[in-house]
């Protein structure tokens, strides 16, 4: 793409953007901090706003504006890359919402007491079941137990492959902003990985794009 003269520096400004993007999304793909993983998010959509405005600045003019108005067009039509978008303004404005990031936590899928998670630090978690023979006599039975470690399993009955652990993530929501409302995209997969997906999208949009504009036509 033949861009105009004086914008080399713009576009090295895109580079610089689109890399500190994936940096944000590495950390966030890595954090396992709950109270951390915001910041990393945030970051991520600054950075990924910031790469398509110098994006759009280096081509908005002559033969390249259309290619400009093409990069606007596909960011508004793309769910995923429009709630991003807009979750950047959500993000910015911090007093108007609550964040949620739920906190690594571990599970256990029983047929007896169903699906039981716990997130923290627990000590001696016993789980009994009650039988009674034929006399009318009742019994406990122990059936499990646990401790846990800041949401990690650690020790007790239940077999490593009884328990499953969950990291600590993002609980996206429908962002409100003078736009309107926007609904987190389907992606098809689960709330754990919500962000890192939509997170992999921009990268893998932003990257292309940068490639147009530093490819000579």
């Amino acid at each position: 793409m033949n861009v105009r003269q004086g914008t080399e520096n713009i576009i090295k400004n895109a580079e610089r953007e689109v890399r500190y993007a994936k940096t944000c999304l590495d950390c966030l793909k890595a954090e396992e901090e709950a109270e951390e993983l915001w910041r990393h998010w945030s970051a991520l959509l600054d950075h990924y706003v910031k790469a398509v405005s110098a994006m759009r600045r280096a081509t908005n003019n002559g033969t390249t504006k259309a290619w400009s108005d093409r990069l606007l067009s596909e960011q508004k039509s793309d769910p995923v890359l429009h709630y991003a978008f807009q979750s950047r303004d959500h993000a910015n404005h911090v007093f108007e919402s609550l964040r949620t990031a739920a906190p690594r936590s571990t599970s256990w899928k029983s047929k007896t007491f169903g699906n039981v998670r716990f997130t923290g630090d627990n000590s001696d978690i016993r789980f009994f079941k009650t039988t009674t023979d034929p006399d009318g006599n009742t019994k406990e039975h122990l059936v499990a137990e646990m401790n846990t470690k800041d949401g990690r399993y650690q020790s007790g009955s239940l077999k490593e492959d009884e328990v499953s652990e969950r990291p600590a993530f993002i609980e996206l929501t429908d962002v409100k902003t003078r736009s309107g409302l926007h609904s987190v995209p389907d992606l098809g997969v689960d709330k754990p990985r919500q962000a890192a997906e939509i997170g992999d999208r921009i990268i893998d949009w932003l990257e292309t794009k940068l490639s147009d504009v530093q490819s000579p036509s």
